[in-house]
């Protein structure tokens, strides 16, 4: 969960062996509203993650969103 689209948050994976096209990601606030969707493609994700004890954290922060691979949605507040 996060205040806004912008706010830092991580995607935690066991291992990164198992190749998938793309990392998507609701992202909602604290009160459950949805705020946007997030794309994120395996080449991305693998080198922007870091090694932790047992673990691979993705941190979605400026630099990965900065990236052209990252594709971001941002919906309209009554969309749904």
């Amino acid at each position: 969960m996060v205040q806004a689209l912008g706010d830092n948050t991580s995607f935690d994976f066991k291992t990164l062996r198992s190749k998938f096209d793309f990392l998507a990601g609701v992202l909602l606030s604290p009160s459950f509203q949805l705020l946007g969707l997030i794309r994120v493609d395996y080449d991305t994700v693998k080198e922007l993650a870091n090694k932790n004890r047992g673990r691979y954290s993705f941190r979605l922060n400026q630099q990965a969103l900065g990236r052209p691979q990252t594709r971001t949605a941002v919906l309209e507040r009554n969309w749904i």
